[in-house]
């Protein structure tokens, strides 16, 4: 029997896109909510990793071998199709700055937007 309310506050975007999410799979959040906490229950602790996200790799900090072996990943990439067109990138990186920008040296590693870990060279992931 369901006799217990929790009570949370999210950034709204945030909630907004995962009630999406969770609307086209046919979840309500509070199946999905209770899932989690049954899956905290069963493995006793949060069923997924808490790591913070490697610091991206800077350009001027790789050796010559590095960078040409970066630089043909992405080639090859790019010639078999995988990967995300640039302007689509572009227009990503820009709404996150336009968001995260002048907070992003106060916020935690897990509060830091999912891109930073996730585009890798030439923008694919």
């Amino acid at each position: 029997m369901k006799d217990s309310t929790v009570s949370v506050r999210v950034e709204a975007d945030i909630k907004n896109e995962a009630e999406d999410i969770l609307q086209k799979l046919g979840i309500p959040p509070s199946a999905a909510i209770n899932c989690l906490y049954r899956q905290i229950i069963y493995q006793r602790g949060i069923p997924f990793s808490l790591t913070a996200p490697e610091e991206p790799e800077a350009i001027d900090s790789l050796s010559e071998t590095g960078l040409d072996a970066k630089l043909s990943h992405s080639s090859a990439q790019a010639a078999a199709g995988v990967g995300r067109p640039m302007d689509e990138v572009f227009d990503d990186l820009e709404r996150d700055l336009r968001q995260w920008g002048p907070l992003r040296s106060s916020l935690h590693p897990m509060q830091k937007p999912i891109f930073w870990k996730s585009v890798g060279a030439a923008g694919t992931q």
